[in-house]
């Protein structure tokens, strides 16, 4: 047999609901079993089921429900012999079942459990067993009995759930699961918006999940509340969580220090205790080849930040479109990330896109946005976001990806202001004025060395280049030895697998036909937004787009 209250009340027995009755039965039977065997006086039920006016009936209605109770619960008892389940005691009556059979008493037996683990150190433990403790739960307590919902015994029942609902949420955050436990606690700070326990764990969950902006507005929401409906401020619980947020810097998990400097990634990559490390790298480039020199510039890029600690390292990667800038850099920030372990930021500032490049106070809203300053917050004025941003990321170990720049103008106002942080810029153009006023170290790209270019092809075709070497050769010159363009024509021989290679050096040959062959198409974004130069000479510099005045972007969230 097992008997439910928490939820609509029920029985069943060998599998099978049984049929209770009327709403007095079913209530009868359910304050009963939350008594956890103790006796119930007469009156006890008479109030609970007619309130301060029973009829002169009640006692009769009572005896009534009872004995079809007894004959439900106990079908094998034989007439007139004491009930064993619903035994009268004194001027009342009590449930008398095994803690197995009533939800309530598993679900306490569980908690009780859950304690000993939490005490012995086992917070997953103890967190598994709250969990099936919950999972008791299908309803509120009595669901189908409304007119219990605020008797003593219901009431009690749902702060005892929401006790519980604590110790979950404070066994899930311990046991660093925040992620599964904020539906969890989202619902029950939403049903409790005036108990601070209840803010002050939410808050501490989304910073544990690097959801700073909405732990900042939880508590903010919060003390509204508190100042409108109570006339109080937060108590020490709430502020001491709110505190934690704006405190919060990332750093190594336990056992894991910072990285040593090495010229391969293949240390442990220090991650933030709350888990909220900015990592926006696109990922790496597949196939990479050639650049040996390119990349030896960037790593020297490093040793030079560590001899200048007063300054910012800057690089700027030119060349013009598809010649791999964006391909170096992201292979270099990936080669190298565990120099910075406070995290690595990524934007595309769209410097030649057709449509419009992005303006610096919309990059700046991004970057603040991601390293957790609430987006209502958020500075309206490009120069406050700048500083900002420069006050968020002052001291970290942070590489910051410019891709795609337009304008010295664009970058500028996102280089950091400490010596800390390392940045490396892409642009068709040279950026003049970085070099000269910032500091930045310039490295041209040209197209890949004869030798590097059929390197990469014979990486994305196979066998086939060793076979032809002569036309490789030749394919890669028709590409102009640009990445991109030469990605592009080894697609075309790989989906036609029976062509040979001197065949489409033939086709590539008619200049007419070589752009629509190898048109970038869909690739426009990969190459900066201009496709591949195929026709024209390497060195040729693409006419450079009019970047609009600087507006300052909506305030984000309003």
């Amino acid at each position: 047999m097992r008997i439910q209250v928490l939820g609509p009340v029920c029985v069943w027995r060998d599998g099978t609901r049984l049929d209770l009755g009327s709403p007095q039965r079913r209530a009868i039977l359910a304050l009963l079993a939350v008594s956890r065997g103790q006796q119930l006086p007469f009156s006890g039920l008479a109030d609970a089921l007619w309130g301060e006016r029973p009829p002169a009936s009640a006692s009769n209605v009572i005896q009534t429900c009872i004995k079809h109770l007894r004959r439900l619960l106990e079908p094998g008892r034989q007439p007139r012999a004491p009930s064993a389940v619903l035994p009268l005691l004194g001027d009342g009556y009590a449930l008398r079942v095994p803690n197995d059979v009533i939800d309530l008493l598993r679900f306490r037996d569980l908690v009780a459990a859950a304690e000993v683990a939490r005490r012995d150190g086992g917070q997953e433990r103890a967190a598994a067993l709250l969990a099936d403790a919950l999972g008791l739960w299908q309803q509120p307590p009595l669901a189908d009995l409304p007119f219990l919902a605020a008797h003593p015994m219901a009431v009690a029942l749902a702060g005892e759930r929401r006790g519980v609902v604590a110790q979950y949420g404070e066994a899930m955050i311990a046991a660093g699961k925040s992620p599964s436990v904020l539906p969890v606690l989202e619902e029950a700070a939403a049903a409790q918006p005036l108990d601070e326990g209840a803010q002050a764990r939410l808050i501490r969950a989304y910073q544990a999940v690097g959801r700073r902006d909405q732990a900042v507005a939880v508590y903010r929401r919060s003390c509204r509340l508190l100042v409108d409906e109570l006339g109080v401020d937060p108590g020490p619980e709430l502020s001491e969580a709110y505190e934690s947020v704006l405190r919060r810097r990332t750093g190594p998990l336990p056992g894991h220090g910072h990285v040593p400097d090495q010229d391969a990634a293949t240390g442990p990559v220090p991650v933030s205790v709350a888990g909220a490390l900015p990592a926006q790298l696109p990922a790496d480039v597949p196939d990479f080849c050639g650049r040996a020199t390119e990349l030896s510039a960037l790593d020297r890029l490093l040793t030079g930040a560590k001899g200048s600690p007063r300054t910012v390292a800057v690089s700027v990667i030119s060349g013009t479109a598809g010649v791999g800038k964006t391909a170096l850099a992201v292979h270099w920030a990936h080669r190298t990330r565990h120099r910075f372990p406070d995290g690595q930021l990524y934007v595309n500032l769209r410097g030649y896109d057709p449509d419009r490049p992005m303006l610096p106070g919309d990059a700046l809203t991004r970057f603040l946005s991601v390293l957790g300053v609430p987006g209502d917050v958020i500075p309206i004025d490009v120069d406050d976001r700048a500083g900002w941003y420069r006050t968020e990321i002052a001291d970290r170990r942070m590489l910051v990806v410019l891709d795609n720049a337009l304008s010295e103008e664009q970058v500028r106002p996102l280089l950091p202001g400490s010596p800390s942080c390392t940045v490396v810029v892409t642009s068709r153009d040279g950026l003049a004025g970085l070099v000269a006023l910032d500091g930045a170290r310039r490295i041209g790209l040209g197209p890949l060395p004869l030798p590097d270019a059929v390197a990469l092809l014979r990486t994305l075709i196979g066998a086939r280049v060793e076979i032809e070497p002569g036309p490789a050769a030749a394919l890669a010159e028709q590409c102009v030895r640009l990445p991109l363009a030469l990605r592009i024509a080894a697609e075309l021989a790989v989906v036609r697998p029976s062509l040979q290679l001197a065949d489409l050096v033939t086709e590539l040959a008619d200049q007419q036909r070589r752009p629509d062959l190898l048109d970038a198409g869909g690739y426009r974004r990969a190459a900066g937004g201009g496709g591949v130069l195929l026709v024209v000479p390497a060195s040729a510099r693409p006419r450079r787009p009019h970047l609009p005045p600087a507006e300052p972007a909506p305030r984000a969230g309003g």
